[in-house]
């Protein structure tokens, strides 16, 4: 499903009437990005490589550009999105790769890691080039070589449900009750709404038309 369609599925269920405007539609995107996000902390429990299917690639027509802090001798890429952050080296930046594709280049780094090599000869042995996701919105690398600074890099992100267009689509994690519920009824869950008994979801692409709401 696009963005605006699941939006519009999930206010197919809320009353047609609601005279204290909580359904506002900030409110069902909100609701709609607080579950997305807890369902992909379900998933990296689970298993983090599986994350990389909700991902939304940025630089592929436009590479990002990477950056040098002349100053702090320091590079960097501005983040195109706002990410999920995720208790790991590489938070939302799931992947990060060269325009033209040249293999398992980039490697996550936790801050430790990264102090532990800064100046150290690792790079005489290796092509490898690290990179630190920071919560400035902005990653920053070690090892950078003079190809990717010229050229920039691709980058897929893990993004909240808000940094959306409302023509993108949109991934939904495929979760049953056993991993805490499906998307679906967490909403409905939150929203105060109760779902009937035969909800069903599938992956986002297709949805189970919601029946006719009376109130």
């Amino acid at each position: 499903m696009i963005k605006q369609e699941i939006v519009s599925y999930i206010r197919s269920f809320l009353p047609r009437e609601d005279a204290t405007q909580r359904f506002h539609e900030l409110t069902l995107t909100a609701t709609i990005e607080r579950v997305i996000i807890e369902m992909y902390q379900d998933i990296y429990k689970i298993n983090p490589r599986l994350l990389s299917k909700y991902t939304k690639q940025y630089g592929e027509t436009t590479p990002i550009a990477v950056k040098l802090n002349q100053s702090a001798g320091i590079y960097y890429s501005d983040l195109p999105s706002k990410i999920v952050g995720l208790p790991c080296s590489y938070s939302g930046v799931v992947h990060v790769y060269t325009v033209n594709h040249a293999g398992n280049v980039f490697q996550p780094m936790d801050a430790t890691e990264a102090d532990l090599i800064f100046n150290t000869d690792v790079a005489i042995v290796t092509n490898k080039i690290g990179y630190r996701t920071r919560q400035d919105t902005r990653i920053d690398y070690w090892n950078m070589n003079t190809t990717v600074y010229n050229e920039g890099v691709r980058m897929d992100l893990l993004i909240p449900f808000s940094a959306y267009e409302d023509n993108d689509v949109v991934m939904i994690p495929e979760l049953g009750e056993k991993e805490g519920g499906a998307f679906t009824t967490r909403v409905l869950s939150l929203l105060g709404i109760v779902p009937p008994a035969d909800l069903t979801d599938d992956n986002g692409a297709r949805v189970q038309a919601a029946p006719t709401n009376k109130q």
